[in-house]
Formats: structure tokens, C-alpha cells, sequence
């Protein structure tokens, strides 16, 4: 019989400790904060708008000349031959496209003239090319522990056009510079 009184006391103790537990849940109102219903953000500023005059047109600037763009599929015909023979206007050539790779990424080629240990002097090395008309920079390298410094020319997309800038920097510095392919 005491274990039939101990039971029936821990299952009362039981539901009483659920009871307080969820008795403010079901039956008492939590009192919510109201919510501002009027917006915050502050009116619109206003503006005055002032007209604005016309513009007065300058009459000191001449306009550029017209530039003729030869087509190179067709032949000139004899009008157009004679035409231009008083007059040479100059003819726009266009940029040649750049080769494309297998991943359709356009391929260029850069000037690789030295690589150096200290930043400095391909620093100098840089300014001196640059000075000199090439598009020239420099990148560090990490090798065998050490950070090495490049200096390449370029990137274009034209490899014929390094080989002459390839001898004349190799005369130049006394370096065997190597044309290599860019990349980014």
C-alpha cells in the first residue's frame, strides 16, 4: 500500500508542477509592446529649382576633320581613284582581333626581360623601360624560400611585336630575355 501512495503522491507533484509550468501560457495574456504604427523616416526635403539657361555655342573650336575608312574587300573604282588622287586622307586600319585559346580567352604574350633579387632594382629597371615607351612592370616571385622580383614588357597580343623590343632590350641591358605567354 505505501507504493501505491508513493506513486499516486509523485504523479500529483507531477501534475501540479506541470500545472504551474503551463498555466501562465494557456490562460494568462502576455502583454505584447504596441507597435508604432507612424513611420520614422523624416519627410522628403524640398528643393528649389532654378531654370537653367540655354547653352551659348563656341565659335573658336574648330571641328575635327573627317577621317576616310577604307573597305578592304572592295576595290576602289575609278571615280573614287581619281577622287582621292588630289587629296590624301588618311585610313583608319582596324585592330587585328586577338587569338582566342580552347577556353575562348584571348591569348597575349609579355616580355619576360630579367628577374632580380632586391625590389629596388626592378623598380629602376621598370621606370628605365617605361621611359623608354614599353609597357613595362614587375611581379615578385617566391622561390626556394626567397621573394624574386620579374620585370616583363607587354602583355599585347601580337608575339611578332616583341621580337624587335626582345633585341633591342637584350643589346641594351645584356639580358637574354624570353617571350613567354601572359598570364593574368
Amino acid at each position: 500500500m505505501r507504493d501505491v501512495l508513493k506513486q499516486r503522491l509523485v504523479g500529483a507533484l507531477v501534475i501540479i508542477a506541470l500545472g504551474v509550468i503551463f498555466w501562465p501560457l494557456i490562460f494568462v495574456d502576455v502583454e505584447r509592446p504596441q507597435m508604432e504604427r507612424e513611420s520614422q523616416v523624416p519627410p522628403m526635403p524640398r528643393r528649389q529649382q532654378e531654370p537653367v539657361s540655354a547653352p551659348t555655342p563656341l565659335k573658336s573650336i574648330k571641328s575635327a576633320p573627317e577621317i576616310d575608312i577604307a573597305l578592304h574587300d572592295a576595290p576602289p573604282t575609278a571615280v573614287d581613284h581619281e577622287a582621292q588622287k588630289p587629296e590624301a586622307k588618311p585610313v583608319a586600319k582596324p585592330a587585328p582581333k586577338p587569338a582566342l585559346d580552347k577556353s575562348g580567352i584571348p591569348i597575349a604574350w609579355v616580355l619576360q626581360v630579367i628577374t632580380v633579387g632586391k625590389r629596388e632594382k626592378a623598380e629602376t629597371l621598370t621606370a628605365q623601360l617605361i621611359e623608354q615607351g614599353y609597357k613595362a612592370y614587375h611581379r615578385p616571385l617566391k622561390r626556394e624560400g626567397r621573394t624574386l622580383h620579374r620585370v616583363y614588357i607587354g602583355p599585347v597580343f601580337e608575339k611578332a611585336r616583341l621580337n624587335d623590343a626582345q633585341r633591342s632590350v637584350e643589346k641594351q641591358f645584356g639580358v637574354d630575355a624570353i617571350i613567354s605567354r601572359y598570364l593574368p
